[in-house]
């Protein structure tokens, strides 16, 4: 049922209506039946890569292996989560986190931007991001991206193979309200569009800012390639921070040369993301 919700979210939503709220006799529900549905829907997908992990600690989801390799082609490049400077340390230690998921370790917020407005809405279970795609590569950080900042915690591309992540093409909040008014039709949550569609939108658009994707719990610490930021002064003050607070390294990498200055988004690809697409 995941990987419909993933590949077309209204026929899902519809689906599950019907299949789970009573229109489809209960004897008639199991998984073979259901798979019938699916298939019926004429969606094609490869179920032999989807397959059932841990992708954060105690959060199970479903993830597609062959999702990252196909939205490579389409022109996906990596992941990019601005961040605050004061919660850099934890970010190097426990990953990128949704707002439930911080305030339940006291941990403080990515960003504040909209932190009521996430929490109304449902957006606040999610860890909102931002997709960075070939058409967007000659661009730097906070050229039209301003909810980016001058920090940014750089994500592996593995994790778009998640089943749970979802994309609204609007500053939606990470809306899970099933009716939110602030979209064009009245209801974004129904608006929501895949990660095929997402990466079409970013590579023909020019304006992105608005645009995010979302993702149930958090990121893995382990997903965490680099930490950017926009000076040699504000990285010398981000690595005090974290030395301060015990932090030495992130996966590995001595927190020296985890933290960078860079703001090309292209050159980020390049030294920090490549590196790393045979892991």
């Amino acid at each position: 049922m995941q990987v419909l919700w993933a590949v077309n979210p209204q026929q899902a939503d519809a689906l599950s209506t019907s299949y789970f709220g009573g229109a489809v006799d209960s004897a008639k529900r199991s998984p073979e039946k259901l798979r019938e549905y699916i298939a019926d829907t004429g969606v094609d997908v490869d179920l032999d890569q989807v397959v059932e992990e841990e992708v954060f600690p105690g959060f199970t989801t479903f993830v597609d292996k062959g999702r990252y390799r196909r939205l490579y082609d389409q022109g996906f490049r990596f992941i990019v989560q601005g961040i605050k400077d004061r919660v850099v340390a934890s970010v190097c230690t426990s990953g990128v986190l949704g707002s439930n998921e911080r305030a339940s370790r006291g941990i403080g917020s990515v960003n504040e931007t909209s932190k009521e407005a996430d929490i109304a809405s449902g957006g606040s279970d999610q860890a909102l991001n931002y997709l960075i795609t070939e058409a967007k590569l000659g661009q730097d950080f906070g050229a039209g991206q301003p909810f980016v900042g001058s920090v940014q915690a750089v994500i592996h591309p593995r994790e778009i193979g998640r089943l749970d992540y979802f994309f609204h093409p609007c500053d939606g909040w990470g809306t899970t309200a099933p009716y939110d008014t602030g979209s064009a039709s009245g209801e974004w949550w129904r608006d929501r569009v895949t990660m095929d569609k997402a990466i079409e939108l970013l590579q023909t658009t020019k304006k992105s800012s608005t645009t995010e994707a979302a993702v149930r719990t958090g990121i893995p610490r382990q997903s965490i390639l680099r930490i950017t930021c926009s000076s040699e002064q504000l990285r010398t003050k981000l690595i005090n921070t974290c030395t301060g607070s015990g932090v030495q390294d992130c996966n590995g990498v001595p927190i020296e040369d985890f933290i960078v200055v860079e703001r090309n988004m292209g050159e980020v690809y390049r030294k920090y993301v490549e590196p790393f697409l045979t892991e």
